[in-house]
């Protein structure tokens, strides 16, 4: 039996006594269950292999076998023999210091993801999560009146492609509003001149990037965190220079944001 301890108020849980049985990751419903009520869960020093990690993975979805962009065909290096496993090491191109929520560009966002560190920095390194559900819960009503109905485009061209999603989406689990827009991909609210949609997301990105719904989590080597990619957005802090620091991430399945009937 797995025993789910919460760690912070808006979000965030440890997990422990999770077992494996060849692939298949014992409990399952359980590890579930808690990674959609906490938004982020921690698995201390597991150390899985490739073979478990891809366990974990398949509990919670179903893993992708590309990048982060869609259809894309690059090759990585496979972790252990397995496609949807990801290496993340400390270079610019993966560096992730700023909040987001992953590839809100996409027409169906990952779901979530399961991120092992491996070489961890002797200091700094750590990771941030906020919840966006405690984000929209906290927003004054008439301005909750205001955003339910509005939809956001997210993407960057040509870095990225564009998609529309709800500003505010209901998330297909827990049936909770989360406040979907992120500083990094959501470019403009529809139906808005530039003026107000730059005014409004603004001050929606420094609504939902306050402190008070925020979690810390500072890695040793083997920890594994899995985060919900719908109710949460992260921040990788880079304040450790040039000591190396490197995972292995696997990414499962989403399906389109839905937003308020």
């Amino acid at each position: 039996m797995v025993t789910v301890t919460p760690i912070g108020s808006a979000l965030g849980a440890t997990i422990e006594g999770v077992e494996f049985d060849g692939d298949v990751v014992r409990n399952a419903e359980a590890i579930r269950a808690a990674w959609v009520e906490h938004g982020v869960v921690f698995f201390p020093q597991l150390h899985p292999t490739p073979d478990q990690h891809m366990a974990l993975a398949r509990a919670l979805g179903t893993p992708e076998s590309h990048g982060d962009f869609g259809d894309d065909t690059r090759e990585y290096e496979r972790v252990g023999g397995h496609r949807e496993i990801i290496e993340i090491a400390n270079r610019p191109v993966n560096r992730a210091d700023f909040w987001h929520t992953d590839a809100t560009f996409r027409e169906n966002p990952p779901a979530g993801s399961i991120l092992c560190l491996r070489d961890v920095p002797p200091t700094g390194g750590d990771t941030m999560w906020l919840s966006t559900a405690a984000a929209y819960d906290a927003l004054p009503d008439p301005l909750k009146d205001m955003v339910d109905q509005l939809t956001a485009e997210h993407g960057r061209p040509p870095m990225t492609g564009t998609a529309d999603h709800p500003v505010v989406a209901v998330h297909p689990d827990s049936g909770r509003r989360v406040l979907y827009v992120n500083r990094a991909w959501t470019s403009r609210v529809k139906g808005m001149s530039y003026t107000y949609s730059t005014r409004l997301l603004e001050m929606l990105c420094d609504f939902v990037e306050q402190p008070e719904w925020t979690i810390r989590w500072t890695w040793t080597p083997g920890d594994v965190a899995a985060w919900d990619n719908r109710s949460t957005q992260h921040y990788a802090v880079y304040d450790y220079g040039d000591y190396p620091r490197m995972g292995h991430r696997v990414i499962v399945t989403g399906g389109r944001p839905v937003g308020i009937t």
